[in-house]
């Protein structure tokens, strides 16, 4: 199928599926993922153009640190679709538990903070041991 053909039936999937969702009392967010796994929607750039480009306003964006670093993507875009973020998503590098200093962890979150982004962020991450590494996990994210 050609790409703008599939675009066309993503938004009409996407527009349909927001209806059902606001019916039902959800919010619907769209997650970019990086081209490793996904050849659409790999930014929040990307995703933000396609959702005003298309009119989808009842949906809303999800910010992933691991796809932002993955693609290089400023987090100024972060700041830019702080309108319509509706979740977040944080990990460590290759996926563990965030408590990583050295990663851009805290700069995301204090960018989230300062464009007024006071919702849930969750650790998407690859958890080797979630008894030994949540505590401390936690304790990064509110610090």
């Amino acid at each position: 199928m050609a790409r703008t053909e599939a675009l066309d039936v993503l938004a009409d999937t996407i527009a349909e599926a927001g209806e059902l969702a606001a019916a039902a009392g959800i919010t619907l967010a769209l997650e970019p993922l990086n081209h490793g796994e996904c050849n659409v929607f790999n930014t929040l750039a990307e995703c933000r153009a396609f959702l005003t480009d298309r009119g989808l306003d009842g949906i809303q964006l999800l910010a992933d640190l691991h796809h932002l670093l993955l693609e290089h993507e400023p987090l100024g875009e972060v700041a830019a679709s702080a309108s319509l973020l509706a979740h977040a998503h944080v990990a460590g590098g290759g996926r563990q538990a965030p408590h990583n200093p050295r990663l851009r962890l805290r700069r995301i979150l204090a960018t989230l903070r300062a464009v007024g982004y006071n919702t849930r962020i969750s650790a998407e991450c690859s958890w080797q041991d979630l008894a030994a590494e949540a505590g401390p996990a936690l304790a990064f994210m509110r610090g």
